[in-house]
């Protein structure tokens, strides 16, 4: 039986709540068209309200000044900027290598990018977006272009050493056995990610702080390693400022902003022989465009072999989404289709183990309004098929919601 997903969309509209913010459903006549010219486009003649940019790092405000395996620190950002963008951590950690890890040529895939465990951004008294690890790695393996993941994944892998040239990755000779400095940037997929049309008006909410809390991972999460020390995590953000009179306009009205997020669900199985899983997604609360699945071993390891998904089928109400798709049409071309970045980097070590993205569309683009209300639906289930499965799923909810800046004051309409 063929996939409804398409039905599932208009079927759940209520012309009420973030669905209806995106998308109508009546063609109103405005009564004449405009005419436009190819030589002088709009782009060429519109002009944009004035705005400054620039990046500034963010001290920890909580926490050891220098960071702690196992522990947590929190970043407060300026309220005297008029809007928060882009993140970026930059971890650099002190890493001493044992036994046969001193031979090999690079670290586990992600290991150093591992360190950061968790993120929670704070706006007030709220907790408006909490990201997972694996959320990190597989926005970042869907969103960076290709040389930018090469970088990141190679950093990652602790060929970048602090203060010293990105390493051959051809011929990056063995690390060692003595201690070394190695750095990482890590793109943090906060809400604030994708210019200014994205980013965070604190100028409509001026009396709220931004916080975000990082709390990292310990070294057993990097295997081979027998010291990790003299952590320091930096937060690196894109601040703006605006002109006088949109600051007063956004001040003064209320504005409802669109907000590219993520919510996070994980599964572990045994999953027997079949390595048949199935994932409840019922607590998802966004306009979904897509799922990002990957597996890991219950440690959140790689594990000792390339996990591979064989099938995956959404559920909705237990009606099917999509039908059963392919693990490697999901791999090669889902992605693509909706403007999505695919990157499959393998490790320099032949018996190095690859952590595998794969996207399950619920809109024609990324963060699209034809994503699936996932409020919704009673129930939501993900059904998938693996190889080489080492125990856990991750799956990473991307899609939209709506935040409103009145009073002052910030607020996130999540569905309910």
């Amino acid at each position: 039986m063929p996939g409804q997903g398409s039905i599932a969309v208009i079927a759940a509209w209520t012309s009420t709540g973030h669905q209806a913010m995106r998308n109508v459903v009546e063609i109103v006549e405005d009564g004449g068209s405009d005419i436009v010219t190819g030589f002088m486009p709009e782009t060429e003649t519109q002009r944009t309200l004035l705005y400054g940019s620039n990046f500034v790092e963010i001290q920890p405000s909580s926490g050891a000044a220098t960071g702690t395996l196992n522990t947590s620190q929190t970043f407060t950002f300026s309220n005297d900027v008029d809007a928060i963008g882009e993140m970026w951590a930059r971890i650099k950690v002190d890493l001493t290598l044992t036994g046969s890890a001193t031979s090999l040529k690079e670290l586990p895939a992600l290991s150093i990018a591992r360190i950061i465990d968790r993120m929670e951004v704070m706006v007030g008294n709220s907790t408006w977006q909490t990201v997972e690890n694996a959320d990190i790695c597989a926005v970042a393996a869907t969103t960076l272009s290709n040389g930018a993941y090469d970088v990141f994944d190679q950093q990652a892998r602790g060929l970048q050493k602090y203060e010293d040239v990105l390493r051959d990755p051809a011929n990056p000779g063995a690390l060692g056995s003595s201690k070394n400095t190695y750095v990482a940037w890590v793109p943090l997929p906060s809400f604030t990610q994708g210019g200014p049309e994205r980013a965070h008006l604190t100028a409509g909410s001026p009396h709220q702080s931004v916080r975000v809390k990082l709390t990292y991972g310990d070294k057993n999460s990097i295997p081979g390693v027998s010291v990790a020390e003299g952590l320091e995590v930096q937060i690196w953000n894109r601040q703006h400022v605006m002109s006088n009179a949109e600051r007063e306009q956004i001040r003064n009205n209320t504005v409802a902003k669109t907000l590219h997020t993520t919510q996070h669900i994980e599964h572990t199985d045994s999953a027997g022989t079949a390595s048949t899983v199935t994932v409840e997604l019922d607590s998802l609360s966004l306009l979904c465009s897509h799922l990002i699945i990957c597996a890991e071993s219950t440690n959140d390891t790689p594990g000792t072999s390339t996990a591979y998904l064989k099938s995956a089928e959404l559920l909705l109400n237990t009606s099917s989404h999509s039908g059963v798709l392919e693990g490697s049409f999901m791999l090669s071309s889902t992605g693509a289709s909706m403007g999505l970045q695919t990157n499959v980097v393998n490790p320099i070590e032949t018996s190095g183990v690859r952590r595998d993205f794969y996207v399950f569309p619920l809109a024609a683009k990324s963060h699209g309004p034809d994503g699936c209300p996932t409020n919704r639906f009673d129930t939501i289930r993900l059904r998938t098929k693996w190889g080489n499965f080492p125990g856990k799923v991750h799956v990473t909810a991307v899609g939209t919601t709506t935040a409103v800046y009145k009073n002052q004051a910030a607020a996130i309409l999540y569905f309910s």
